[in-house]
């Protein structure tokens, strides 16, 4: 799904359960620095399903297919194969509603319990029928259920080689970017079930691993490329919050240096923004896989290149499966994380399989990990952090996911000593070109931060989204040379003059 901050900015305020972990206890300290990176909208087959360096990998053997027509043996008949291209020229569905006909083969509402083991039969159908294609338009068919070669996405597959890959994660919702992404952070969507517009520059209030981190000095920062994601977050909307949003130099600088923080969160860059310059390396069709791998390869390299490295764990995952194939049936019957529901989804089943890999010199080499050793848990988005709870010695849980999900930290209890064999760089990716669209430029004299949240209101303003009747927290102005100028006012709300000003400022600005 498009990383629309739009949803992920919803006005969420919802009071977590603390939940405290009784066994919690203290690790030895081989992992000090964490990285995260998180891309978008690749299922773990469509990634991972051709991997062959292991045998344990649950992956594709090219008898897997799907019908055009669940109902009718006859029709259209579409297997897996290993001819995926770098661009996709579609999105698939990944909402909701969606990704309930892509497991059950069936259209219907998806809050209803799915029995048995689902026959993850509606790709093809669903994608179709949401595109209208016609069943002579195979070639265009084709693409929601292949999968890469190993040799077209070598940084992927040599990192899966050299180091861990789950081949047990899903995302935490059968749904979009959005809501996938707060359980990254946060454990929970609140109820969140779709990307929207609507309420989008808001803010969430619900309790985060940051708040967590910051209890207990733990140090962070989110460093990005083109919007800092964690800008989401309202409490994080003051001069403390942007001092921990970095631009992606800032990284390389850190890496460098050996002065990564603790924890750290790093943005490609997103699809979805006119207003923005750059192009997306982020995954998301319909542009490159090629330029995601890029970016991943040159994150790797900085990190193992970093006086840091032989304490650091380097986190991959994608935020959903996009509406492509795969072929292992999600988990049903988890715990939800509280008591908020949605009007179509009670989160009490796990979204579909993404590839996952673990990083480090402590990571023991070609290691395919399955499921989690805790029995009746599964690995998914919530497992960061309840891995971070445990890596870094945190108080409280966040909710009953994180609670519940299975934590890896036991990967490296057991190795005695960094590994002295790991790769310093990682194999040339091949050239590929993305779908190409405008970009809008704009020069803002604001600090970074807040210039990218006002430029996602600029973003939906040129693509005629509905804004918000009240924006809280910034303010307009015109200084002595009759110059435009924003800042950030904790307690004041834009009256409607103002709004109207702001919005049609960005308007002739980009």
């Amino acid at each position: 799904m498009k990383f629309r901050l739009s949803s992920f900015l919803l006005p969420w305020c919802f009071a977590a359960t603390v939940l405290s972990d009784d066994n919690s206890k203290k690790l030895d300290k081989k992992i000090r620095n964490v990285v995260l990176i998180v891309l978008e909208n690749r299922s773990f087959s469509k990634m991972a399903g051709y991997f062959n360096y292991s045998k344990e990998i649950r992956g594709l053997t090219g008898k897997e297919y799907n019908l055009l027509d669940v109902n009718d043996s006859n029709s259209l008949k579409l297997y897996t194969t290993d001819d995926a291209v770098y661009v996709d020229p579609d999105d698939p569905s990944h909402s909701i509603p969606g990704t309930y006909e892509q497991i059950t083969g069936m259209q219907g509402d998806p809050s209803t319990p799915i029995t048995g083991v689902p026959p993850m039969s509606g790709f093809l159908q669903n994608f179709a029928r949401v595109y209208n294609i016609n069943k002579t338009d195979v070639a265009r068919l084709k693409h929601v259920m292949n999968a890469f070669k190993p040799t077209d996405i070598p940084v992927t597959y040599e990192l899966a080689k050299n180091f861990a890959l789950f081949d047990g994660w899903y995302a935490s919702v059968p749904g979009p970017t959005n809501p996938n992404r707060l359980y990254i952070h946060t454990a929970t969507s609140n109820g969140a079930y779709e990307t929207t517009n609507h309420d989008e520059l808001i803010g969430f209030d619900q309790r985060s691993i940051y708040d967590n981190l910051d209890e207990k000095n733990i140090t962070w920062k989110n460093y990005y490329s083109t919007f800092p994601e964690l800008i989401a977050a309202k409490r994080l909307r003051n001069k403390s919050g942007y001092s921990k949003m970095k631009k992606l130099d800032v990284f390389f600088a850190d890496a460098k240096a050996g002065t990564l923080p603790q924890y750290s969160v790093v943005n490609p860059t997103f699809e979805g923004y006119p207003c923005f310059n750059g192009e997306p390396n982020d995954e998301h069709p319909p542009y490159s896989v090629a330029k995601g791998e890029q970016f991943i390869k040159t994150i790797y390299e900085a990190l193992r290149a970093s006086p840091q490295w032989n304490s650091s764990l380097l986190i991959i995952t994608w935020d959903e499966h996009g509406g492509f194939y795969d072929n292992v049936p999600p988990p049903s019957n988890v715990p939800p994380p509280d008591n908020v529901t949605a009007p179509i989804f009670n989160f009490d089943r796990l979204g579909i399989r993404v590839p996952t890999l673990l990083i480090s010199p402590w990571i023991k080499k070609g290691l395919v990990v399955h499921d989690p050793p805790k029995k009746g848990s599964y690995f998914e988005h919530s497992s960061i952090p309840a891995t971070l709870k445990k890596i870094f010695d945190l108080p409280n849980f966040l909710t009953r996911r994180d609670a519940w999900a299975g934590t890896f930290e036991y990967l490296w209890e057991d190795v005695e000593f960094p590994r002295t064999d790991t790769p310093t760089t990682l194999p040339d990716v091949p050239k590929s070109i993305n779908k190409k669209r405008k970009h809008r430029r704009s020069q803002i004299d604001l600090p970074e931060p807040v210039a990218c949240l006002l430029l996602k209101a600029c973003s939906m303003h040129c693509l005629g989204k509905q804004m918000p009747e009240v924006w809280r927290g910034f303010g307009a102005f015109k200084d002595s040379n009759n110059i435009l100028r924003f800042n950030y006012i904790s307690d004041h709300t834009l009256n409607d003059s103002e709004m109207s000003i702001l919005i049609n400022a960005f308007y002739f600005m980009v």
